[in-house]
């Protein structure tokens, strides 16, 4: 999927141009988004099984919160995000 979008693993840019159209991406998105607020909502032993450290949780909220963000900016525009 990161390579969908345009981005490399080995990536050292801040910013880079998202080759993946809009409306695939606020696809993406919604599943990224609604898949880390299920994980969140298990309960603290369903959780230990995904999750077995603190890093983990702090890396889904950040995955959330980005979601959201570009989520709002992608109806912001319209579906447009040149």
């Amino acid at each position: 999927m990161l390579a969908d979008i345009g981005w490399q693993p080995d990536e050292d840019r801040a910013e880079f141009e998202l080759t993946i159209p809009p409306h695939d991406l606020a696809e993406t998105l919604k599943r990224l988004h609604d898949e880390a607020e299920r994980l969140l909502n298990e309960s603290p032993d369903e959780r230990q099984s995904h999750a077995e450290d603190e890093a983990t949780n702090e890396r889904i909220y950040s995955g959330l919160s980005a979601c959201s963000a570009l989520l709002v900016a992608i109806d912001e525009r319209g579906g447009d995000l040149a």
